[in-house]
């Protein structure tokens, strides 16, 4: 009996420790902003699956009576706790796999699942050690190590997710029943709390981050790099400056990361000095560079492998300079954060911080924490906060009551946040505007603008409110031919009578309505060059869905043009976060973000126009990305 008692006592310290490692590494990944990462993801899912393997193998020995000590009452109990776990996790497991292949979120359901494991996978050994009478007292002895080791963790780093946290503890918990199982001797638990601490420090001390809350992440020292002093010229091209005062020019110069004039060839050309550097266009289109009004890019972290600096790089290589992330919780602030000081955020980021989770799940007053508006670097500003009202269509149900939700606006209304409110119905449109009014004294306030996500099925009435509010219409301009084919599109949500209320973009120009354009991304299309900006301008003029699919003919009444659609990704997509005055259009004195096309959107064939190629990206006068042999010479 010895003998097995130590072949299991081994089995589970194996188990156990690998299962943390595992798990640290994965953690590792976490805060330093990468929580996509595809090693830290394997090597905890491989240290899972380890773990189980030998754990269900140390119990198998015991239900096969090869190893059969004198458990009592609370070691049975612990003993069929731990098995019932494996099954949590089990479940847990296969609908993540599912989720993965079919690129969705696991329900709620599934993480109650996983913390229902998660705790009973933590009780389960220390009431089967309480349970082995043959180590007598040492049982309860043997629930100090989980507890400190727990504690440590805590103390170490609080924002550390309850799952990480839970994940951490349950492989030091096998690993000291193991260790207790193997000794069989008062220096067991001894041991255990060594090992404990040991572990917990080599976590805090190997992990960046590791010990410090996002705020204190977001707001450690961070040395901003020099700016180029080499001045460059782009002339010989069409200049779209999206500024009305100079609609068009002919070339453009660069100093550092502004744009020092906007003219004609001549002036321009008249300005180059022997260290200039001078790019002839040879008749390509310049525009500012474009603005992602709502995605989730850097939160999803989907597209060239699965990590942010590939899914930068894909924004970057389609045009994009700046990005408006509107789901921002704790761990995803802290993911921007370290990619801003690691040199890895390197186009535009303005983020929204969650109220709550999209079912409505609250996350308390944790933005609280931080000051609307707070820009840690040109590359990261928090622009405001982010509610959901409702998910279903037409008639879907709205998440908070009226009360509720007045409460929720004016309080971030006073601390002077911009709020960004996820609508879609009708009613969701009635109960947000009513809570904006409320909130602004009846009466449009600039120093808010406050924003209304999506727009999908709205009335006259609640058009002129927003005109009248001023409340910014942020919309998608490859929606209305995509949304119809979503799965919960069609009746008794959306029925017929709300067609004529549905997606109504050139009603909301022609009100005056101030509309911000923007992608949704990944939103929920593999389509290859998804959400790039040229696609979203042929979309909005023709109200084509994702690949290719054809609009239906009661929605061509609300198509818009070319330049409506190029305005809501520039110049408007700036005012929609207080930055006309640093972006949106080539104008001087504002930040050199632009991009250089193969052809101009205004005149070219509308099929033609997705096959415009983006050449070039600027950002702060850096050149993010340059197609060499198309522009000669790349600066």
């Amino acid at each position: 009996m010895t003998n097995r008692v130590g072949i299991t006592g081994i089995l589970l310290v194996s188990g156990g420790v690998l299962f943390f490692l595992s798990h640290v590494l994965d953690l590792n990944f976490k805060l330093q902003g990468q929580l996509a990462n595809l090693t830290g993801t394997a090597a905890a899912i491989f240290g899972t699956l380890l773990f189980a393997a030998v754990t269900l193998l140390a119990i198998g020995l015991w239900l096969l009576r090869a190893w059969q000590p004198p458990l009592g009452r609370a070691g049975r109990i612990g003993l069929y706790l731990s098995l019932v776990s494996l099954v949590g996790f089990g479940v847990t497991a296969a609908a993540v796999v599912v989720s993965a292949v079919q690129k969705s979120q696991p329900s709620d359901n599934i993480f109650w699942f996983s913390f229902l494991g998660l705790l009973l996978s933590v009780i389960g050994p220390i009431l089967l050690g309480a349970g082995l009478r043959q180590v007598s007292w040492l049982g309860l002895g043997r629930l100090f190590p989980f507890v400190v080791a727990a504690g440590a963790v805590l103390a170490f780093d609080p924002i550390v997710p309850w799952h990480d946290t839970g994940m951490l503890a349950m492989g030091l918990s096998w690993a000291t029943l193991g260790a207790s199982m193997l000794l069989r001797k008062p220096a067991a638990s001894i041991a255990g709390l060594v090992a404990a601490i040991f572990l917990v420090a080599v976590v805090g001390i190997g992990i960046p981050g590791f010990g410090r809350s996002t705020q204190e992440v977001c707001d450690a020292p961070f040395e901003q790099p020099p700016l180029a002093s080499t001045k460059v010229i782009f002339h010989n091209g069409l200049i779209l400056t999206m500024d009305e005062a100079q609609p068009q020019a002919q070339a453009i110069a660069i100093q550092g990361d502004r744009i020092m004039a906007v003219t004609s060839d001549e002036d321009i050309l008249a300005l180059a000095d022997p260290a200039t550097q001078v790019v002839d266009l040879e008749g390509k289109t310049v525009l500012p560079g474009f603005i992602d009004s709502h995605e989730h890019r850097i939160g999803d972290q989907q597209g060239q492998s699965g990590q942010p600096e590939g899914v930068i790089q894909d924004a970057i290589e389609q045009g994009w300079t700046s990005i408006d992330e509107l789901f921002v919780n704790d761990e995803r602030l802290r993911e921007l954060c370290t990619l801003y000081q690691n040199g890895e955020l390197r186009l535009r980021v303005n983020a929204y911080l969650a109220l709550h989770s999209p079912q409505g799940d609250t996350y308390g007053n944790w933005y609280q924490a931080y000051e609307a508006g707070r820009e840690y670097s040109p590359y990261l500003r928090l622009a405001g906060v982010k509610i959901y009202m409702d998910h279903g269509w037409g008639h879907g149900e709205l998440i908070w009551t009226q009360e509720q939700l007045n409460q929720m606006v004016q309080e971030a209304h006073d601390l002077n946040w911009q709020i960004a409110v996820h609508t879609v119905g009708e009613p969701a449109h009635t109960s947000i505007l009513d809570a904006l009014e409320k909130a602004l004294g009846g009466q449009a306030d600039s120093r808010y603008r406050h924003r209304i996500e999506h727009v999908i099925v709205i009335s006259d009435e609640e058009i002129q409110r927003m005109k009248r509010l001023g409340i910014i219409a942020s919309i998608q301009l490859n929606g209305p031919g995509t949304w119809v084919d979503f799965d919960d599109y069609h009746e008794p949500l959306m029925t017929p009578d709300l067609y004529p209320h549905f997606a109504r973009w050139r009603d909301l120009f022609a009100a005056g309505v101030m509309i911000a354009g923007s992608s949704d991304w990944p939103g929920s299309s593999t389509e290859e060059g998804f959400g790039a900006p040229m696609l979203l301008l042929y979309q909005a003029v023709t109200r084509t869905g994702n690949n290719r699919r054809s609009p239906e003919p009661w929605m061509l009444d609300q198509i818009i043009t070319v330049e409506q659609a190029l305005r809501s990704l520039t110049i408007n997509g700036a005012y929609a976060t207080f930055e006309e005055d640093k972006k949106g259009s080539l104008t001087a004195g504002k930040l050199a973000d632009l991009v250089i096309l193969s052809a101009n959107p205004l005149t070219a064939p509308i099929e033609m126009v997705p096959d415009i190629q983006v050449l070039m990206t600027m950002i702060g006068g850096t050149v993010e990305y340059c197609v060499q042999g198309q522009i000669t010479p790349c600066p």
